[in-house]
This record gives C-alpha cells, structure tokens and sequence, in this order.
C-alpha cells in the first residue's frame, strides 16, 4: 500500500509542479495574471489528485476489506505525498528567487487594490500585511508548511472524499451501483 501511495503522490506532485514551473517560464518578461494563474494552479491541483484515483483503485482492486476510511486514507496519503512535493518546490523556488517572489507580490497587492478598489490607505494596510506575511515566510520551514495547508490540502480534501466515495467496495457503493447498471 505505501509503495503505491508514494508513486501515485510523487505522480501528483510532478504534475503540480510541472504546471507550477511551466507557467512561470511561459510568464517570463510579462505581467502576471494572478486570477488565470490561480485557475491553472488549483486546475493541477484537481488533475493532479484525481489522477491518484487510479492509485486508490489499484489498491481496492487488491483488497477484499475496502470501505470508505481506507480509501479516503489512501487518497489523503497521496495528497500529502504530493502536496508535500509541490511545496518543497515552491520554497526551493522562493529561497532562490527572492526578487522574483518580492516582484509577484507586488505585482498581486496592485492587482488586489485595483480589483477590489482600494483607497490608498487601505492599499497600504493590505500591503503592510502582506509584507508580514512574506517576512515570516522567509523561514523554507514556515514557507513550505504554509504553503501545504493553504493551496494543495484543502483541494486535496475534497477530491479525496470524492474519490473515497466512488472507490469504497460493499453494500450500496457507487461502483456496485454502476456495476449493476451494465449488467
């Protein structure tokens, strides 16, 4: 189970961030769309875990006690193989580029103020915040736990219910209801 559980995490953490670093490169020398690249990111996130539906499936195909716990358990264990993977990343990433980061935030506290229409002062609270926030997140521990709860755990929650619910072998399961549709 774990062996299957590493692979299919470290298939869903090359995707996240191979989608991560493929937008970056393909943003080099532009302004950065905050609202698309949020789309395409947690869009990875959704592949990127549902992908490991073939892994939770793989493992109920093996087993003949498989309820809902397990499954969910199987797919949260992908989530944090991979969510851990792409936040590694990012803080590798961010430690090594901090211009670059510094520059994407500034970039995204004027899309923010203008978005939502800001006073100046208010701006500059938002700005003042955002500026503890980057302070603390110099720290690659702080950066990368952060950056696990915030953007992959939360997507990753919910696609694993999703899958635990379809995956789960017994009695009035959505597989065995499928199942006896095509028979």
């Amino acid at each position: 189970m774990l062996k299957t559980i590493l692979i299919w995490g470290a298939i869903a953490g090359l995707i996240m961030t191979g989608v991560f670093f493929i937008g970056l490169n393909g943003a080099e020398g532009e302004e950065v769309n905050f609202t698309s690249g949020e789309i395409i990111g947690y869009a990875s996130f959704v592949l990127a875990f549902g992908a490991g539906y073939f892994g939770v499936r793989q493992l109920r195909d093996r087993s003949n006690h498989w309820g809902f716990g397990r499954a969910f358990g199987a797919s949260m264990g992908i989530v944090l193989v991979g969510g851990l993977i792409y936040s590694i990343s990012w803080t590798v990433y961010a430690q090594n580029n901090p211009d670059e980061v510094e520059a994407m935030m500034e970039a995204y506290f004027e899309q923010v103020a203008e978005k939502q229409g800001l006073s100046e002062e208010e701006a500059a609270e938002k700005r003042a915040e955002g500026e503890q926030y980057m302070e603390m997140m110099k720290n690659p521990v702080t950066n990368t736990i952060m950056t696990f709860l915030m953007e992959p755990l939360p997507t990753g929650f919910i696609i694993s219910l999703i899958i635990a619910g379809l995956l789960r072998k017994g009695k009035n399961s959505v597989t065995d209801e499928i199942i006896d549709a095509r028979v």
